[in-house]
């Protein structure tokens, strides 16, 4: 039987496992570190917008997700929804993902799309649809201005109007990036729904 290692520690997948999963091994991250990801499901209301989050940006979680977008750690891409992956196809049945858009010079730093990836393991088809117009990086923007989000983001697809939308991101912070993003996508007919792997802990 061939064994399986942690994405994450390097442990055995096998050997650390339950009795009932030493026969198929159902993640790609050991019971250790699953389980101090500490996976709290949240629904969150930020003026009008409606986010579902997954983690509280904290602890393993918050290492994890540096080690893949900051240090281009492009293999732990399956690690963050691996577990909730049937459960979010199910409830998601019928929607196409569109991720919120990073910059193209943040794309061509890592050689690969940090989002898309992330949410590419639910396997639900996903549009391109939206754009950056510069590196913009709301992070470092004054908290007063981050409401001019907007003037730095596009739609890229404007032939099909009244598609059912998931709009994925990696962490809700101040929720402004998402609003801009949501309102882009309802102006253009489109129904939207969002869904964050993680949220600032101010949301808990």
């Amino acid at each position: 039987m061939t064994d399986c290692y942690c994405l994450w520690c390097g442990r055995s997948l096998r050997r650390e496992s339950s009795f009932l999963h030493l026969i198929q091994v159902d993640d790609v991250l050991c019971q250790v570190c699953r389980h101090e990801m500490n996976c709290r499901p949240r629904n969150i209301k930020i003026d009008d917008l409606k986010v579902r989050s997954l983690y509280v940006y904290e602890g393993l979680t918050r290492e994890m997700v540096i080690q893949y977008k900051e240090l281009f750690d492009e293999a732990l891409f399956p690690a963050f929804l691996y577990p909730h992956a049937e459960k979010l196809r199910r409830r998601y049945r019928g929607y196409t993902l569109v991720p919120v858009p990073s910059s193209e010079e943040n794309n061509r730093k890592r050689g690969f799309r940090a989002v898309d990836m992330m949410f590419a393991v639910l396997d639900l088809p996903m549009a391109d649809m939206l754009g950056k117009k510069d590196s913009h990086d709301q992070k470092n923007t004054d908290f007063r201005r981050r409401h001019e989000i907007r003037e730095h983001l596009f739609l890229k697809e404007k032939e099909r109007t009244g598609r059912k939308v998931l709009l994925v991101d990696d962490i809700v912070t101040t929720g402004e990036t998402l609003k801009a993003c949501r309102d882009i996508l309802a102006d253009a007919g489109h129904e939207v729904c969002v869904l964050t792997l993680c949220y600032n802990k101010r949301f808990q």
